[in-house]
């Protein structure tokens, strides 16, 4: 096998344990792991149960796994269209700069196109300039016009109730 090639595989019942280990290490990457909240019952079931949620995919260089993308589907009500959000999208650090990102989302054009969907899209942060770099010499372009808005915690469940 050429040390870059590269295997792809959607993600069974027996890789939970995997894909949480790779998100936890997403999450330190980025800054954010004290937002990690998820646990293999959530993901097992978002992954698996009868509604199932999200898809995962999973990169694999010689056989090891190194990457991993996370998605589902999304819809446009202006187009009428559905799409793919793509949550997540990460390589271990010492597989990466050897082209296994691009053939992620490779992967997921193929999936959306396959499934007559009509783009892909997803959020980075700012800060994390080697991702926006990297997507950007893809050819994808940053929705500048858009702003990302969440509300959760306190603030979704005092709306919730506010007469």
């Amino acid at each position: 096998m050429h040390p870059n090639s590269f295997m792809f595989a959607t993600a069974r019942k027996n890789d939970v344990p995997l894909i949480l280990t790779l998100i936890n290490e997403l999450a330190h990457q980025l800054g954010l792991a004290s937002a990690l909240t998820i646990n293999e019952l959530q993901l097992t079931e978002s992954l698996f149960n009868s509604t199932k949620r999200i898809e995962v995919l999973l990169g694999y260089q010689k056989g090891e796994p190194v990457s991993y993308a996370l998605f589902f589907p999304e819809f446009s009500s202006f187009s009428g269209k559905t799409g793919l959000h793509l949550e997540d999208l990460y390589v271990r650090p010492h597989a990466r700069a050897v082209g296994l990102g691009t053939e992620m989302l490779r992967q997921l054009a193929k999936i959306t196109l396959d499934r007559g969907y009509d783009r892909i899209q997803w959020c980075a942060l700012r800060s994390n300039v080697a991702a926006v770099s990297f997507y950007q010499k893809l050819g994808a372009m940053p929705l500048n016009d858009l702003m990302l808005f969440r509300l959760s915690g306190e603030r979704l469940r005092h709306l919730a109730v506010k007469k």
